[in-house]
């Protein structure tokens, strides 16, 4: 993260021979009145106009106070608040608008004297809110930061917004540039209902795209997923069998496969799924799709596998000589990933060949257990290593046998560069990672991963904390996260903070104490998600309830009720559920029938409030009820 604090040029002369320093500030509303005008200066994107009106409104929400816009060159005299890139902005503070300074999307927040008058009273009378790429918005939601928001979970009641009728700024001198080139938070979960419920084109949609526009989410994303099947598609399968991976008597991918006649003949036989990566075709199949990619201006190419492959490797001659010892297949991966890339290097230098590694593919990283490496990555290959290890614990936790850290070593030494694939809430109950999230993305920086793409598969109040500690985090990593956390609880519950803050540490202290277990699928558990602990998170909130005043305050815990109420729910129809797969209890069977439909009315109430994945609920209790009735 580097941040500078300067002043440039001859202004900074008269400033200093005016004896004033930097004690004035920039004022941009007076008792309720604007005294700053906002300035858009010609050509500028719709980006940037946007930036200019969010800005805007943000601040008519704190003071009451509407900023005018200017497009063009603005007023000669009083506050300007340029925003965005242009003439006037170069003149104050071009030389830091480089990649060098910004990357892709970093951004300034400068204060500057124009006038000697200004300069006189040393009140600067121009800020400069600007960046590259996206980073002229980021540049304003950094700016009202400065200004007291927070921007906690999507929507107003979401968002901490202070009231007051004056506003200023000191002196600024930021330059901002992200610790992470890539931050990449996207909710998953198969549809865009299924991520967003109903309202999937609607509020809820919006509110999630804004809300990472606030905490700077982007950045220079890889063309990353699994690719095997584009540039070698199964529909080769019957001309050129020979692309495919060769199975062999008596492996999991024969059985699987293999007719009554090829296993009463016992000879090897071609398997439509993964590919020979020793095969010259397949070789030259991946460097051709990646060459279309680029010359159509893609940065990137993906070299990734078909998904849950980890048994569908190809078993020739040739592909295992790729592997390291134990079947290590990340090297045949690695080694094909190796000859695209020095095939594709001479035409286009700079692009990236990224490829999924740890998910699905036998093998440790291409490493010896002394450490030594097998085999490094061509400097284009970008190894994106998953981690499907804990997702429970601190990633530095002694206790924790599971650990993400070897693999990733490793791989920050056989590559130039690695970006990270990480995942939250992979479970239909609570995932909380209050207190891990913010010292997970530290380590990550501090190991040399320049990327973080995070896949959400869940929704619930606490996941959206650890979202918010992640997000802050991937842009400086030198925040501490757990400041970041505690200023959570007093701006967002406020009088309720203790009390909330106390279910928090309930929820998330029943799950590190878990030590055999390391995914946040762990309240899954029935000996964990336990009526002792619902009861407890209950009292919590109860005293939560009580200490509510404000009403904003009010409908924040109630959230947080109604989820505990969604999850309490949905664990007691499904340990019901088990017991009657178990005794096909009629009597059983009946209640599941109240209570699942109980669940569906339930769901509905919380249909567009973006709390949980409703959408999952409702096809667990729908198909709960499937079962009972087929019986």
């Amino acid at each position: 993260m580097t941040k500078i604090t300067i002043i440039l040029g001859a202004l900074a002369v008269i400033v200093n021979s005016a004896g004033r320093g930097l004690a004035g500030e920039f004022t941009i509303v007076r008792d309720g009145q604007p005294k700053a005008v906002i300035v858009v200066q010609k050509k500028q994107s719709e980006t940037t106009v946007t930036a200019a009106r969010d800005l805007q409104q943000y601040v008519q929400q704190i003071s009451g106070a509407t900023l005018p816009i200017f497009f063009g060159e603005g007023p000669k005299d009083g506050q300007v608040i340029f925003v965005g890139d242009g003439p006037k902005v170069r003149q104050l503070a071009g030389s830091l608008l480089t990649e060098e300074h910004l990357g892709s999307d970093g951004y300034v927040l400068q204060t500057r004297y124009w006038t000697y008058e200004s300069a006189r009273t040393a009140s600067p009378d121009r800020l400069v809110v600007a960046g590259r790429g996206d980073g002229t918005r980021f540049a304003v939601f950094a700016l009202l930061e400065k200004l007291g928001c927070r921007f906690f979970h999507c929507g107003p009641d979401g968002e901490h917004v202070p009231r007051q009728k004056d506003l200023a700024v000191g002196c600024l001198g930021v330059v901002s540039k992200p610790d992470f080139v890539w931050r990449s938070l996207w909710v998953s979960g198969g549809t865009v209902e299924q991520a967003y419920g109903r309202d999937a084109d609607g509020e809820a949609w919006r509110s999630w795209q804004s809300w990472c526009v606030k905490h700077k989410v982007g950045g220079d994303g890889l063309d990353i997923g699994h690719n095997f099947q584009v540039f070698c598609p199964p529909s080769l399968f019957q001309e050129h069998p020979e692309y495919f991976s060769l199975a062999r008597p008596g492996s999991q991918l024969f059985d699987a496969y293999a007719s009554e006649e090829q296993k009463k003949a016992g000879q090897p036989i071609r398997v439509a799924h993964l590919r020979c990566l020793s095969n010259a075709a397949v070789l030259q199949l991946a460097i051709e799709g990646a060459r279309k990619s680029f010359v159509g201006g893609a940065a990137s190419y993906s070299l990734s596998p078909d998904d849950a492959s980890r048994w569908m490797w190809c078993q020739c001659d040739p592909c295992r000589a790729m592997d390291g010892p134990n079947d290590n297949v990340h090297t045949r991966l690695l080694r094909f990933a190796n000859q695209v890339a020095e095939a594709l290097e001479p035409d286009f230098p700079g692009r990236l060949l990224p490829f999924y590694c740890q998910y699905g593919i036998p093998g440790e990283p291409p490493a010896h257990r002394d450490g030594s490496l097998m085999l490094k990555a061509h400097p284009m290959v970008t190894p994106v290593p998953v981690n499907i290890y804990c997702r429970l614990h601190y990633i530095n936790s002694p206790q924790c046998s599971y650990s993400f850290r070897w693999p990733l070593a490793v791989w920050s030494r056989a590559a130039e560069r690695i970006y990270v694939r990480g995942y939250r809430m992979w479970s239909r109950y609570p995932a909380p990672g209050t207190w891990t999230a913010g010292p997970l993305i530290r380590y990550l920086r501090d190991s040399g991963v320049k990327g973080y793409n995070c896949e959400i598969l869940g929704r619930s109040p606490d996941n959206d904390l650890a979202l918010y500690v992640i997000a802050k985090m991937l842009w400086n990593c030198d925040q501490d996260p757990d400041a970041l956390v505690e200023e959570y609880f007093q701006l967002y519950f406020q009088e309720a903070a203790p009390e909330m803050k106390a279910y928090y540490h309930c929820l998330n202290d029943s799950v590190l104490k878990q030590s055999k277990w390391h995914s946040d699928q762990v309240f899954e558990q029935a000996s964990v998600f336990t009526d002792d602990l619902v009861s407890r998170l209950d009292r919590n909130l109860r005293l939560a309830e009580q200490k509510a005043e404000k009403e904003i305050v009010k409908r924040r815990v109630e959230r947080e009720r109604l989820a505990l109420t969604s999850f309490d729910h949905l664990r007691r129809v499904e340990q019901l559920y088990m017991e009657w797969t178990h005794d096909q209890d009629p009597r059983k069977a009946k209640t599941l029938d109240v209570l699942i439909d109980e669940g569906l009315q339930f769901t509905e109430k919380l249909d567009g409030k973006f709390i949980v994945n409703q959408y999952g609920q409702r096809r667990f209790y729908e198909l709960w009820r499937e079962k009972i009735d087929n019986e």
